[in-house]
């Protein structure tokens, strides 16, 4: 399937940060053979060690933390709070377990 994605091309498009310069979104446009030109949004912030971090991601005016939000609280809303924290436990103890065994870093954090 990898033959599909050859030339694709990304390009910033635009980038727009705050007055206090701690914050901003920056557009990348795809191009792509096959598929019209993309553009995706990222939230930027500026960390303590003032390092540009990724929070979010906005595709067609919908963001992933939006989308994230909304089933934690369907989850919360048919089951309960403690539901959502053993939903996600789990979640995390499979992603981890996953990495520390493909990467053999027992022992470090998070393994």
């Amino acid at each position: 399937g990898l033959t599909h994605y050859e030339n694709q091309e990304f390009k910033v498009n635009d980038v727009v940060v705050n007055e206090a310069g701690d914050r901003g979104w920056v557009q990348i446009r795809m191009h792509s053979d096959l598929l019209p030109a993309i553009d995706f949004e990222f939230l930027i912030k500026l960390n303590s060690n003032l390092e540009w971090r990724i929070v979010d991601v906005r595709f067609k005016g919908i963001t992933y933390v939006s989308l994230k939000k909304h089933s934690f609280r369907e989850i919360i809303e048919r089951e309960s709070i403690l539901a959502l924290q053993n939903n996600l436990s789990k979640k995390n103890n499979a992603y981890f377990s996953d990495i520390c065994l493909k990467t053999n870093t027992k022992g470090s954090k998070p393994c």
